[in-house]
């Protein structure tokens, strides 16, 4: 059966990439093995070997993450060998190129094309209006799901630059210092412009939090550097 072909070859994939992590950091199946006891969620090492050795054809979800923890690799890579293969085939009979493939399952895109591009998340509103009838649209469908990771994703960004942003600004405070008073002035100039994108970071973030509320997605808790921006309600927060 097409399928049954289809999965064997994903978990050859799986076995491929878990014994090449497995000799680059020059350890065992028994040392592997022993590092998923320690994990709490034992593989033997007999288990390891047949997998790599072609003579089991599954492998389960809690053994993918348990395996990759142990070798220290994301799980999906083990999936999608970004840089170490240019194609897989993610669904039966739909072969792509690693990386798109990798940034669906990352919830990075929609599924790419037959030219290996990744649909975009150009359509993304903050507020959708589903006509009756469309919901279950793939474009729909995609959009809702992967919403969380999006927005997610976005705040994160957003995080980011403020963190960036605010170093720029200690930098250059700690210059004025260091310099003549004459040449304060164009410190100043420069503080002034850095302060205002960070009030404006500070705006989206707001803003963005306020989307993931509206979407009806947890918030999560900022960090202790953005704390005093921390003024919506608590209850639905993810606990840290």
């Amino acid at each position: 059966m097409e399928q049954d072909g289809w999965a064997g070859r994903l978990v050859r994939t799986i076995a491929s990439e878990i014994r090449r992590h497995r000799n680059r950091q020059g350890i065992s199946a028994q040392e592997l093995a022993d590092r998923c006891a320690q994990l709490g969620y034992p593989i033997g090492r007999q288990v390891i070997t047949n997998l790599e050795n072609g003579h089991r054809d599954s492998i389960s979800v809690p053994e993918l993450m348990v395996l990759g923890q142990a070798l220290g690799v994301p799980p999906s890579l083990l999936i999608f060998p970004v840089g170490h293969t240019a194609n897989c085939e993610p669904l039966p009979g739909l072969p792509r190129p690693t990386w798109p493939a990798f940034t669906w399952f990352a919830a990075r895109g929609r599924y790419p094309d037959g030219d290996g591009n990744p649909g975009p998340w150009d359509n993304f509103e903050e507020d959708v209006n589903v006509e009756p009838g469309h919901e279950f649209d793939d474009e729909y469908q995609w959009t809702e799901g992967a919403i969380g990771a999006y927005l997610y994703g976005q705040e994160d960004n957003l995080i980011d630059q403020w963190r960036d942003n605010r170093a720029s600004i200690e930098s250059l405070t700690r210059q004025m210092v260091k310099h003549e008073p004459s040449r304060n002035a164009a410190f100043v100039e420069g503080l002034s412009v850095l302060e205002e994108t960070l009030r404006q970071l500070e705006r989206n973030i707001l803003h963005a939090r306020t989307v993931i509320e509206r979407r009806n997605l947890l918030l999560r808790p900022l960090p202790n550097f953005l704390a005093h921006l921390d003024h919506q309600s608590t209850e639905r927060t993810v606990p840290s």
